[in-house]
C-alpha cells in the first residue's frame, strides 16, 4: 500500500527551496546582482475584462526592489514626502494639461483627490499602478501607504496573456526567504479562484529564474 505523504507547508517550502538552489547553483556571478522572477500562468480568459485580476499581498521577507512612488497632491510639501521614501511628489493641477508621457511604479492619493483619476490617467505609463481603493493606494494615510510598499508590500496583475510576472526577491537572498516569499505570494492569487467557482484550477503553470539564468518549472 503506498504511504500518503502530507503536502503542507513544509513539504511545499522545501520544494521551493530546493529550485532556488538549483538556481544559485548554476548561476553565472554577474557583474551586477540578479533579480528572482517568478512567471504565474492562470487559468483564466485573459480577454474578459471580468477575469483581469488585479491583487496585493506582502512578501514576509520583501524583494530588494526600489519601487518609484510618486505621490499626487496638491498641498503635500515635497521635502516632507521624499523622507518617507517617495520618489516624487505631482501637483494634480499641473498634471491635468500635462501631454508628456511619465513613468513611476506606484501612484498614490488622497480620497478627496479621486475626481481626478480620469483626467490624469493617460499621462502615465502602461507600467504604472494608478490610484486604487482596493490596492490601498487611495489613503489618507500617504507616509504609511509609502513605507508598506518599501517594505515587501507588492501589487500584481496579469497581461495581457494571463500571465503575472513578477520579482520575488534577489539571487543572493536566503533560499527559504525566497521560497516563503514566493508560498505567501502563490496563497494571496488562490484566493482569486473564490471568483471563478466553475474552476478547478486556476494557476495552471508557474516558473521561476534569474534575470539571465534557466527557468524552472515549480510544482504546486
Amino acid at each position: 500500500m503506498k504511504k500518503n505523504i502530507r503536502y503542507n507547508k513544509d513539504n511545499i517550502l522545501n520544494n521551493f527551496i530546493n529550485i532556488f538552489n538549483n538556481i544559485k547553483n548554476k548561476n553565472i556571478k554577474r557583474n551586477f546582482i540578479e533579480s528572482i522572477d517568478v512567471s504565474i500562468v492562470l487559468d483564466i480568459d485573459f480577454k474578459d475584462i471580468n477575469q483581469y485580476i488585479l491583487g496585493k499581498t506582502t512578501l514576509p521577507h520583501n524583494n530588494g526592489k526600489n519601487y518609484k512612488i510618486v505621490i499626487l497632491d496638491n498641498d503635500l510639501n515635497k521635502d516632507k514626502a521624499l523622507s518617507w521614501g517617495a520618489y516624487d511628489v505631482l501637483n494634480i493641477n499641473d498634471l491635468i494639461n500635462k501631454k508628456k508621457v511619465i513613468n513611476y511604479d506606484i501612484a498614490i492619493m488622497k480620497p478627496n483627490n479621486i475626481k481626478y483619476i480620469n483626467k490624469i490617467s493617460n499621462i502615465f505609463g502602461n507600467s504604472c499602478i494608478l490610484p486604487n481603493i482596493k490596492l490601498d493606494t487611495i489613503t489618507n494615510n500617504l507616509k504609511d501607504t509609502v513605507y508598506d510598499f518599501l517594505n515587501g508590500k507588492i501589487i500584481y496583475r496579469n497581461d495581457k496573456f494571463g500571465v503575472i510576472n513578477l520579482c520575488i526577491g534577489k539571487i543572493n537572498f536566503d533560499s527559504y526567504k525566497l521560497a516563503d516569499n514566493l508560498f505567501v505570494l502563490l496563497n494571496s492569487i488562490k484566493l482569486y479562484k473564490s471568483k471563478f467557482i466553475k474552476k478547478f484550477i486556476f494557476i495552471k503553470k508557474v516558473y521561476v529564474s534569474s534575470t539571465m539564468g534557466k527557468s524552472y518549472i515549480v510544482k504546486i
